[in-house]
């Protein structure tokens, strides 16, 4: 998961603190960033323990991003334009 660094301010740490601070490649260049533990993520009625992310200085990014670190723990299916996602484990 990527979110910015304004949205980790709800979140219950502190990244500065907490956060093991890493260096990402973006289309502008080198920007450190910090990776984090997420004891909880809730998407819809679906909720993760445990769950990698990364907090990014950029405040332009108008979303938060679901990564691997969460799709690979959910069974995703299709049905024309509409993707479910499950929880596998």
């Amino acid at each position: 998961m990527l979110f910015r660094s304004e949205d980790a301010a709800y979140a219950p740490y502190r990244t500065t603190i907490n956060g093991q601070r890493i260096a990402m490649s973006t289309a502008n260049g080198v920007v450190a960033a910090y990776r984090v533990k997420l004891d909880e993520v809730r998407v819809g009625n679906v909720t993760l323990n445990n769950v990698d992310g990364v907090v990014h200085p950029d405040t332009a990014m108008p979303v938060v991003l679901l990564g691997m670190s969460f799709l690979n723990r959910m069974e995703m299916t299709r049905d024309g334009e509409t993707m479910t996602l499950k929880k596998r484990y």
